[in-house]
């Protein structure tokens, strides 16, 4: 009788937490987990809701993750795409948490853009031609020559990927979401006013 009771508290657990785990997939509600180890294709995310889940690798981040142990320990949030009852499997994208936040940011921070703006980013990339600056969610270009008054070669003599840079926003078309910016407009121009010298 005892066994029986115990194993029916167990059933109604599950159905507890099964429950909750199938309302967050119907809402899209964004779940919080701890990763708590690898596995073959990705990790398992312990739900704070009461359950394991696979997060695949593609899913881990919006771009391809090179060291998948760094994030075991750490509390990610994710959404349920997946579940199944009879395999108690559950699937979830962290990728999909991410992208709806850049949504958001990318969507602010192009209802506020304005030509001739000062604006704070950071840069993502850097190619011989200039450096891609993130200003919230959407991407600027920033010319080599628009970096400095004097000749830059290529734009790492400048700066490094991942550095913090005030720019000033040069040309702005809202239709094609192009931003061209640059950072020696911030500096007068060495030339103004050398007819007086």
């Amino acid at each position: 009788m005892i066994a029986l009771t115990a194993k029916a508290a167990m059933r109604a657990d599950f159905e507890r937490v099964w429950n909750r785990v199938t309302e967050a997939h119907e809402t899209g509600l964004v779940v919080e987990g701890k990763v708590v180890r690898r596995v073959k294709g990705g990790v398992v995310v312990d739900l704070l809701l009461g359950v394991e889940a696979f997060l695949p690798g593609s899913l881990l981040a919006q771009r391809q993750v090179q060291d998948v142990d760094a994030f075991l320990g750490r509390t990610v949030q994710v959404k349920i795409l997946k579940r199944n009852k009879h395999l108690r499997n559950v699937v979830v994208s962290r990728r999909v948490v991410l992208d709806e936040e850049h949504e958001r940011r990318k969507t602010a921070t192009l209802k506020d853009l304005a030509k001739d703006q000062i604006r704070e980013g950071v840069i993502n990339a850097i190619t011989d031609y200039g450096v891609f600056v993130d200003l919230g969610g959407v991407e600027g270009l920033m010319h080599v020559n628009d970096m400095s008054w004097g000749q830059v070669s290529h734009p790492s003599e400048i700066c490094a990927t991942g550095d913090k840079v005030r720019v000033k926003v040069l040309d702005f078309d809202p239709e094609r979401e192009r931003i061209s910016l640059g950072l020696k407009q911030l500096e007068p121009c060495p030339l103004e006013g050398g007819e007086e010298r």
